[in-house]
């Protein structure tokens, strides 16, 4: 398989011809299929994508392939989900840093945070007090949880009673929510 000549592109492509084509050329299927993977494939979406067809040779001669009996597939790079439609391809880069991990745990103790004041019987506008025990790795976003949470301090400690447990993926922490 052949890397797309375009730098930014994160995968690799390659020409087939379609399934009806295949049949209706079945006795040479896989010399066409070796030919078509043996050319460029930027070069070749390019020429599809002008309206030209596609020439490979085959041991019976020259054959000329048109964008109705071609199709060009898309394979990404490990980290990127890639999708195709006509001429246009997007990659999208899935990679998880620490930023997005530690953003989507924040939208995660949000959720269960939400939770536990409905299951106080807190109303939405109910202002809070937050005490954490053993969330150290959401200090860099504690005014952000306070602020989603209408909490008007978040204090790192030990409250009064038994707390609830918040799920940090990969531990757990425990909450305290008082009104304020």
């Amino acid at each position: 398989m052949r890397q797309n000549s375009s730098p930014s592109f994160p995968g690799s492509s390659r020409p087939r011809p379609r399934k009806s084509f295949q049949l209706s050329f079945s006795s040479g299927a896989q010399e066409l299929k070796r030919a078509l993977g043996s050319i460029d494939a930027g070069a070749a979406a390019a020429a599809l994508e002008r309206g030209e067809p596609l020439a490979v040779e085959l041991s019976g001669g020259p054959v000329e392939l048109s964008a109705d009996e071609v199709e060009l597939r898309v394979r990404g790079q490990e980290g990127y989900a890639v999708s195709r439609e006509g001429g246009e391809v997007v990659a999208l880069d899935v990679a998880l840093d620490d930023g997005l991990r530690l953003r989507g745990l924040l939208r995660d103790v949000i959720r269960q945070v939400q939770d536990l004041r409905k299951e106080a019987g807190l109303e939405v506008i109910d202002r809070i007090r937050l005490i954490l025990e053993g969330a150290e790795v959401l200090e860099p976003v504690l005014d952000q949880l306070a602020q989603e949470v209408l909490a008007v301090e978040v204090t790192a400690g030990r409250g009064h009673g038994a707390g609830a447990l918040l799920d940090l993926g990969e531990g757990t922490a425990s909450v305290w929510i008082e009104r304020a």
